[in-house]
Formats: C-alpha cells, sequence, structure tokens
C-alpha cells in the first residue's frame, strides 16, 4: 500500500507588522530600534504606506491593500502600538507624520461611509472587514504620546518634547483644555486658570 506524506513548512523569513513591535515593548536596544525605523518604517515600498502601517509590508508577494485574495490591510492597534514605541526611541516627528497620514484616510474613509471599520486599506481611504469596530477608532493613546501630553488629573499635567505636528491641536478632557502650538501651549484648567 502507498502512503502519501504532506509536509508544510512555515515561511518565517518573511516580514509582518508584528515584528516591529519590539519598539513599542522597549526590547530593542537604541541601534536595533534604528534599524527596524531605517529598513522598514521610512520606505514606502515597505510599511510606510501612504495611509498607514499595514500588516504586511508592500513589497510581499502577498500584499493586497484590500487584503482580497492576500494580506495587507492596515489594523489600528498594531499601528498605535508601533506609533507609541516611535515615540519611546526618540522618533517623535516620524510617529507625528505616521499619525498623520493614518488619520488622512480614516478620516476620508468615514466621511465617505460614515463608520469605523476593523481595518482600513493603507493605499486609499476604503474601510476593510466589520463596520462600527471599535478597532477602527483612532489610536488616542498614540496621539497623546505622540503630543507629549500626560493627563494625571483635571489640575494635574505633564508635558514632555515639542510640539510634532504642523498645526495647533487641542485636547479637552474633564474640563481641562490644552493647546499645543509649535512654540507653546497654553493649559486652561476647569476654574479658568490659564497657563
Amino acid at each position: 500500500a502507498k502512503t502519501r506524506v504532506e509536509v508544510l513548512a512555515a515561511d518565517y523569513s518573511r516580514s509582518e507588522l508584528t515584528h516591529l513591535l519590539p519598539l513599542w515593548a522597549g526590547v530593542a536596544d537604541a541601534r536595533q530600534a534604528q534599524i527596524l525605523v531605517d529598513r522598514w518604517l521610512t520606505d514606502p515600498n515597505q510599511y510606510a504606506r501612504r495611509y498607514g502601517l499595514p500588516v504586511i509590508p508592500g513589497d510581499d508577494p502577498a500584499y493586497r491593500p484590500d487584503r482580497r485574495g492576500g494580506s495587507g490591510g492596515l489594523w489600528l492597534p498594531w499601528n498605535g502600538m508601533i506609533l507609541s514605541g516611535l515615540v519611546r526611541y526618540g522618533h517623535r516627528p516620524l510617529a507625528a507624520h505616521l499619525f498623520r497620514r493614518i488619520m488622512d484616510g480614516l478620516l476620508e474613509c468615514v466621511r465617505q461611509e460614515k463608520a469605523f471599520f476593523e481595518a482600513y486599506n493603507a493605499d486609499v481611504p476604503q474601510g476593510l472587514g466589520e463596520r462600527q469596530d471599535v478597532a477602527g477608532a483612532a489610536p488616542v493613546e498614540a496621539l497623546l504620546e505622540i503630543l507629549g501630553l500626560q493627563l494625571a488629573t483635571p489640575r494635574r499635567v505633564r508635558l514632555e518634547g515639542r510640539h510634532p505636528f504642523d498645526r495647533p491641536m487641542s485636547v479637552s478632557w474633564r474640563g481641562l483644555t490644552v493647546r499645543r502650538e509649535t512654540a507653546v501651549t497654553r493649559i486652561t484648567f476647569p476654574d479658568g486658570e490659564q497657563i
């Protein structure tokens, strides 16, 4: 009797976005972090796509930005984690640049579809997967880290670094308003006191 055996092996030579999570976890040394940034996060043929960081790089044979017959959509929780990692390793301007691109695609998609989605197309503003999925909301925690803003209480705020965006941004929380601009930050406390 003949016996047929089929052996399958996983291809661990290909990259995927989770390979960049050492930035978020803080386990890469400075040199390793710089290699990840230079090799993967600044090259538009890799992960630096027009509207964010897709699950697999753009030069992978299975890359499909709409995830049809392949992979390639962007998932915001992983994007947010990597943006936080970039801030951790001193790449706040790059994190701000990538956040802005992510938001450009997300906001255009929401304008067109009136919904958040499970994932997004990294090359055109298009929602993918389930509608009204919480995973498709903006990565607010990453934004606060990029802004260098830690909100402890409505009377206690910590700021660090320079404002990395090209336009002013305001954050309001429990009666507190923080407005960051290139050269100045204004804080208005719930009682009206300003600094």
